[in-house]
């Protein structure tokens, strides 16, 4: 049966014998499930990878199943045996303590249920952050530029839910202990997930914080530019008439073209009480020096002053692996915030609703260029050869890559050249990649891979 269609809910695994979700039987390094497939097989989130934890922005309307795909997430980081899980959800107050449980006896570590609070949770984040690099800097023996999660020394996730509620334009400490804590946070395994309705520049904080989600998670969305926020570089690539149905989302990775998945769905309190209690038990804690820390920040009245959230020396521990140390003037970024909010609402007044043709659709293929035409028939018989489809579009893609030489060629000359749709293309370069003809050469960027030297050459 195609899961898309399939009426009802699906019922997720944790609810089953799989010996895939007793406690404690999976690891944080390993994709996260999430849902399925088209074809039934696992859809996953990766949130820690080999440059580190992976952050993650969750965008969808009120309604679209933003929080079910939260505890998809939970439910999945929860059967680690080397994570540990925080949340912040400053609107619904303690919605993840009710259903997940919280602290011991509970799949969630800690809850932060108000801006202050979350102020503190990230401060504490970042303390955390900088003993780990610290340490790792002062140990002759260290033989990581990353802290590698352990049962013993765990990972972190932070979950926020309704980030817009927390990351406006007025709350420049929230925003700024956002920002600081993703930005140091990669090499030392602490993550952070934003989700929030309205997927715009100030719903999560600013441009700077945006450029450090790795992944992108797209629900039902209303308006196209919604969609082009999460996705920027794959909006126009896939059929976003698939959000009309229950459950369904995209995921990207940064990488690839974003794949459709249909969510788990945990939205039913009874259910999700049911796998909390099941997981609960194989959760680990933070080793004793990381638990001081969070206790300084987060309990009783001896926590450190707010405003140490954003100001001192603390930011400028140079982790090895990350992308933006240091901080911003809060004026400067105030004013930035100011704009960034002013240019949404000005955006938002003007922009369409999503349409109802697929806006794959709408994005129609450029003419193929006439010069490939010659090109291409010269590598036919060589993709033959490499076990790939020997077709007048596969020889197009590899000749414009070739044409670039040592040089970098993006998908949508790629596009250009194929005269298909973005996401026919990607597939086809996949397989390209997969046969060694090609290779990414960063984001969204391709290089052709030298061919292998004839018998004759070598013997030259």
């Amino acid at each position: 049966e195609d899961v898309f269609k399939a009426r009802g809910d699906l019922e997720h695994p944790a609810l089953s014998d799989d010996p895939a979700w007793e406690p404690g039987s999976a690891t944080v390094t390993e994709p996260i499930p999430v849902g399925l497939t088209e074809t039934g097989t696992q859809a996953t989130l990766v949130v820690f990878d080999d440059t580190g934890a992976r952050h993650t922005l969750i965008g969808g309307m009120k309604g679209s199943g933003k929080s079910g795909f939260e505890s998809d997430m939970i439910a999945g980081l929860a059967r680690c045996r080397d994570v540990v899980i925080w949340a912040i959800d400053v609107q619904k107050g303690a919605q993840f303590a009710t259903h997940w449980g919280v602290g011991d006896g509970g799949c969630i570590d800690r809850v932060a249920t108000s801006r202050a609070q979350a102020t503190r949770m990230f401060a504490a984040a970042r303390e955390i952050i900088r003993d780990r690099a610290t340490e790792r800097a002062n140990d002759p023996h260290a033989t990581s530029d990353k802290h590698i999660p352990t049962p013993d020394r765990p990972a972190l996730a932070i979950i926020v839910d309704e980030a817009a509620d927390l990351l406006n334009v007025g709350d420049v400490d929230a925003v700024e202990s956002a920002r600081s804590t993703t930005t140091s946070g990669r090499s030392e395994a602490v993550s952070v997930t934003l989700a929030t309705q309205r997927p715009t520049v100030p719903s999560v904080g600013d441009g700077d914080l945006k450029a450090q989600l790795d992944n992108a998670v797209g629900l039902k969305m209303r308006k196209s530019s919604d969609v082009r926020f999460v996705f920027p570089d794959d909006a126009e690539s896939f059929d976003t008439s698939l959000f009309r149905r229950p459950g369904m989302c995209f995921i990207g990775d940064g990488e690839a073209a974003p794949i459709p998945a249909r969510t788990w769905a945990l939205y039913r309190p009874p259910v999700v009480r049911r796998i909390a209690a099941k997981l609960a038990p194989g959760r680990p804690k933070l080793d004793a020096h990381a638990e001081a820390i969070a206790a300084k920040w987060l309990d009783g009245p001896t926590a450190p002053p707010l405003h140490s959230a954003t100001t001192g020396a603390s930011d400028q521990v140079d982790t090895g692996n990350n992308r933006r140390p240091g901080k911003p003037d809060v004026d400067q970024l105030r004013a930035k915030l100011q704009q960034q909010e002013a240019a949404a609402i000005e955006a938002a007044e003007t922009d369409p609703p999503l349409p109802e043709t697929p806006m794959s659709e709408l994005a129609r293929p450029a003419e193929v260029p006439e010069d490939l035409v010659d090109q291409a028939a010269a590598v036919l018989a060589e993709l033959s050869a490499a076990g790939i489809k020997s077709d007048d579009t596969n020889a197009r893609i590899l000749a414009r890559v070739r044409a670039a030489g040592t040089g970098r060629v993006q998908t949508r000359d790629l596009v250009a050249a194929a005269g298909l749709h973005r996401s026919r293309v990607q597939d086809r370069i996949n397989a390209l990649v997969a046969a060694g003809l090609i290779r990414a050469a960063g984001r969204g960027h391709w290089t052709a891979v030298p061919a292998a030297p004839t018998d004759e050459a070598a013997a030259q």
